[in-house]
């Protein structure tokens, strides 16, 4: 009764002393439907063991699950940070060390880590398929948990993967071109300083010898020597320009790149300076030794264009004089050449006799001044010679104006002499406004051109032309001739006037010789009228005709 609630119908009395069949039959039944009950209620309670042990594993296999994401996001997210670290060392053995670090990362941690990954799926689909056969509700993963955050920061991954890949082989590329850019500036680095010191020994001296001839010869070796290092200043620019390469591209023994380019900068300097210095030197020895000799062909060129210049003639025509002038333009400027390079020559020897105390110091001012007297002599006779040059051109200018006013007066002579006055009124009118034009253009050309070229020649004249005579023959010429050109054209104007009037009165006489004939026509008419009304107009016709000759009387 505790144990299976069943009702105590029997005591034990009963049972033993007299049992009653059906009494213990329906305990019986009762013990038989308690135990049926009982078996029945133990198979409710194994499902239900069985349901609750299912939701207990399916939660210790979601746990583990969302541990084992979690665990595969954090290596992917710390991996794909340091994968996007890409402040690499400046040698390439340490480039090389990241290199071996990245083939361990992609050749054994990255397939862990993926076969781990494979793993955390393959157990989500089988929790996912648990609860899809046991008719339940599908595991709904956290979000920051899902397999599509892992991917997502996957594929991130290894794009940071693929550019560090591509990074260490660029820097790889670059660290092992800036060693082999060293390597090959290290050599050239030493041949230029070989060169230098080489050189700097063949400029130490100053022994040029004691005549020109001498101090030519050192200036040539000295010629030679300045290409050579001209020319080898292009092979130092490179060199340079590879240690500024090497420091730019943050080599990583720049610092002593540096250093070494500065040595040889500062040594290329030095040759340079000493060069210079070695120059100085010989110009000073060539300049004394070359004083005299300069100063006598300088001498001998002025006598030369001296004579040249009084000899030449002043040309024949315009054309020709042009190209004397032109000739003597450039004579003119080789002379200032000449006295300008004769005394920076000077200057030069005196500053040299100066710095050297030269005992013949006074000697070689003397010949200064006579060298400056003959270019003085020179300069005067080219200026005259350009001043009668210019009035040579002025002159040829001025006759061909004066020949191109002759036949300007010559071809309308014939213009201004006609003798056709025309054989009508139309005609005349026409010729009279041809002639007021041409009377118009004898005028302008007057005030014009023709008075351009006579106040020239008057200028000429005035300024003592040399060809003064021949001008003033000229002129007198040109003005007669344009003054019988003018006397001409106004004869004929005159004529033309003449002769218009004469045509006028022609033809009014005509016009009243016609008018009288229609009149006549009019009043000799046989016609009286036929009735009163005819009769009374021809009256008023005539009337009229009477008052019109009265007016035109």
């Amino acid at each position: 009764e505790k144990e299976f609630g069943l009702v105590r119908l029997l005591d034990v009395d009963d049972v033993l002393n007299t049992p009653d069949e059906k009494s213990i039959m329906t305990y019986l039944v009762g013990y038989y439907h308690t135990f049926a009950q009982m078996e029945v209620d133990n198979l409710g309670n194994k499902r239900l063991q069985k349901v609750v042990n299912f939701e207990i594993e399916m939660e210790k296999e979601e746990e583990h699950f969302e541990i084992s994401s979690g665990d595969l996001l954090d290596w992917v997210r710390a991996t794909e940070e340091r994968l996007r670290q890409l402040d690499f060392p400046n040698t390439v053995a340490g480039i090389q060390e990241l290199l071996a670090e990245f083939k361990r990362y992609r050749l054994e941690e990255k397939p862990a880590r993926l076969s781990f990954k494979s793993g955390v799926e393959a157990k989500l689909f089988n929790i996912q398929m648990q609860l899809r056969e046991s008719n339940r509700n599908l595991y709904e993963v956290p979000v920051e948990k899902e397999l599509r955050a892992v991917n997502s920061l996957w594929i991130k991954m290894e794009q940071a993967e693929h550019e560090r890949e591509l990074a260490l082989k660029d820097a790889l590329a670059r660290l092992e071109g800036l060693d082999h850019k060293a390597d090959n500036y290290n050599r050239k680095a030493g041949l230029r300083e070989a060169w230098i010191a080489e050189m700097a020994t063949m400029l130490e001296g100053s022994d040029f010898g004691a005549d020109l001839a001498a101090v030519q010869a050192a200036r040539k070796r000295e010629d030679t020597v300045q290409l050579q290092i001209n020319a080898y200043e292009e092979r130092l620019k490179r060199v340079a320009d590879q240690a500024a390469q090497l420091v730019a591209e943050q080599f990583h023994d720049a610092e002593s790149v540096r250093l070494r380019q500065q040595a040889i900068d500062e040594k290329w300097g030095g040759l340079q300076a000493q060069l210079k210095q070695r120059r100085t030197e010989l110009d000073n020895a060539f300049h004394l030794a070359r004083a005299k000799a300069n100063i006598s062909s300088t001498a001998q060129w002025i006598d030369e264009t001296i004579a040249k210049i009084k000899a030449d003639s002043l040309g024949k025509d315009t054309q020709e004089v042009d190209e004397l002038m032109a000739k003597h333009r450039l004579l003119e400027l080789d002379v200032q050449t000449h006295e300008a390079s004769a005394a920076a020559m000077m200057a030069k020897f005196i500053d040299a006799f100066n710095a050297h105390n030269h005992p013949n110091i006074d000697d070689l001012r003397g010949a200064q001044d006579k060298l400056g007297t003959r270019f003085d002599r020179l300069r005067a006779a080219a200026a005259d010679r350009a001043n009668m040059l210019q009035q040579s051109l002025e002159l040829h200018r001025l006759v061909q104006d004066m020949q191109d006013e002759d036949a300007w007066i010559k071809e309308h002579e014939p213009l201004a002499a006609s003798t056709d006055y025309g054989t009508n009124l139309n005609s005349n009118t026409i010729l009279q406004r041809k002639h007021a034009t041409l009377m118009t253009e004898i005028a302008t050309h007057e005030e014009g051109p023709l008075h351009v070229v006579v106040r020239t020649a008057e200028q000429m004249i005035a300024a003592n032309h040399f060809a003064s005579p021949t001008i003033q023959t000229r002129l007198d010429a040109l003005r007669t001739a344009f003054a019988n050109l003018r006397i001409t054209a106004s004869n004929r104007k005159l004529a033309l006037e003449t002769a218009n009037a004469a045509e006028q009165y022609v033809a009014d006489a005509n016009e009243v010789e016609s008018w009288i004939t229609e009149k006549e026509h009019l009043i000799s008419s046989p016609d009286l009228g036929r009735d009163e009304h005819s009769a009374s107009d021809l009256l008023k016709t005539h009337a009229v005709t009477e008052q019109e000759v009265k007016a035109f009387r």
